[in-house]
């Protein structure tokens, strides 16, 4: 039970990664694209900054993908309906966008309250702040999902893919590889090829 454990973490720390990595590519690429990097936000932050934002979106990725990955099985026994997989997936992933979008606010914030509060927010702005930042959060769950959905085609494809590949690797022990025989392997063990 705790290689099986620990085996799921791995999964979604790994997946978390090549999201959260995925996403970062595709951001810089975008505003490359767009007209060059030192015209667009990321000029202004620094390294300090963008390693923090980098480490926040990878802390919130792994966290919500974990949870997403709770009853998933690759053991076909086992196996919850893709529909309940591709759910879960979607869902978590909104929840992501949202994480994200308000620890973005909330940085924004500490942030104008570091530098003296000069922006003009005050006790009267605080109304619109907060429809904007509610408008925003249900935007946030709508581009996390609508990502999410993306992540989960390619996450069931390359997983069904080695799932694929190991158990052609397993079934022919006279090419004259060392390891167990596929008839031999349980579902709770890991195949060493």
């Amino acid at each position: 039970m705790a290689e099986r454990l620990r085996a799921d973490a791995l999964l979604a720390w790994a997946l978390g990664a090549f999201h959260t990595a995925t996403l970062m590519v595709v951001l810089v690429a975008y505003t490359h694209a767009g007209g060059g990097l030192a015209n667009t936000f990321l000029a202004g932050p620094g390294s300090a900054a963008g390693l923090a934002a980098f480490a926040l979106l990878w802390l919130a990725t792994s966290w919500t993908t974990r949870r997403a990955l709770r009853g998933y099985s690759i053991d076909p026994g086992k196996a919850s309906p893709l529909l309940t997989t591709a759910s879960h997936g979607v869902l978590w992933a909104g929840a992501n966008g949202v994480l994200f979008f308000l620890a973005l606010v909330l940085g924004l914030g500490l942030s104008e309250v570091g530098s003296g509060g000069n922006s003009g927010f005050g006790p009267g702005t605080a109304p619109a702040l907060l429809f904007y930042v509610g408008l925003g959060t249900g935007a946030a769950f709508v581009v996390g999902a609508v990502i999410g959905l993306a992540f989960v085609v390619v996450d069931l494809a390359v997983i069904g893919l080695g799932l694929w590949i190991a158990r052609w690797c397993l079934a022919e022990p006279d090419r004259g590889r060392s390891g167990p025989d596929a008839r031999t392997l349980d579902a709770g063990s890991s195949p060493h090829v």
